[in-house]
């Protein structure tokens, strides 16, 4: 959380002055449901999703895209599906692109139960 926070403030000053940017955030998906077996990350996911929404809240009404994505998966090159870097890589740059700010858990609408391996 202590990175994320730096970065910010390093791009921050710049992108105010601009009136525009982008601060795009990934975490896990115990950022957004508490599991037992990565309790000890899954803090301080939380912690940095608190963050975040509230960076979203003060910077978004100042045309600066804050936008989050828990992944709910295992990275694996070469599959071509949600789980592949480059699937993701896509993602994200629709996110840019599209402006689609806030915060989502990615693929859309999975769960602790239903992750990608």
């Amino acid at each position: 959380m202590i990175s994320a926070i730096n970065v910010v403030n390093s791009v921050l000053p710049d992108m105010q002055e601009r009136g525009g940017g982008a601060l795009l955030f990934t975490t896990g998906l115990s950022a957004l449901y508490p599991m037992s077996m990565l309790g000890n990350i899954g803090i301080a996911m939380a912690g940095l999703r608190s963050y975040i929404a509230n960076l979203h809240t003060e910077l978004s009404p100042k045309g600066i895209l804050v936008a989050h994505r828990s992944l709910g998966l295992m990275m694996k090159a070469g599959t071509g599906g949600v789980n592949d870097p480059d699937t993701i890589a896509e993602m994200w740059y629709q996110v840019y692109s599209e402006k689609l700010d806030g915060e989502q858990e990615y693929p859309k609408g999975v769960t602790p139960k239903t992750m990608v391996f």
